[in-house]
């Protein structure tokens, strides 16, 4: 300590640096949080996107192509749907 003081501005400077370092990570964790909201967004919108998508492909087989096709398709998108619904929405084993 008193070889801090035998320099002058050293307490100062260092007490700088801390606010710096200080509002640097607040800026990073600030940053974190919209990068994990953002990324919490995505993780709803793409998957609804998808089963969307695969929905209307199916109809579009089924009206335009095969009927079967497009009903096979149909409920096997319905059925992964509720799958990972019902697996996502249990409780963890043990």
């Amino acid at each position: 300590m008193i070889a801090y003081r035998q320099v002058p501005g050293a307490a100062e400077w260092i007490i700088n640096q801390a606010e710096i370092n200080m509002d640097h990570t607040r800026a990073m964790e600030k940053a974190a949080a919209d990068v994990q909201r953002m990324d919490a967004s995505l993780h709803r919108i793409l998957p609804f996107l998808l089963v969307l998508v695969l929905i209307v492909a199916s109809v579009v087989l089924g009206l335009f192509a095969n009927p079967w096709v497009g009903g096979v398709s149909f409920f096997s998108t319905l059925a992964s749907v509720v799958i990972v619904y019902l697996k996502g929405n249990s409780p963890p084993q043990a």
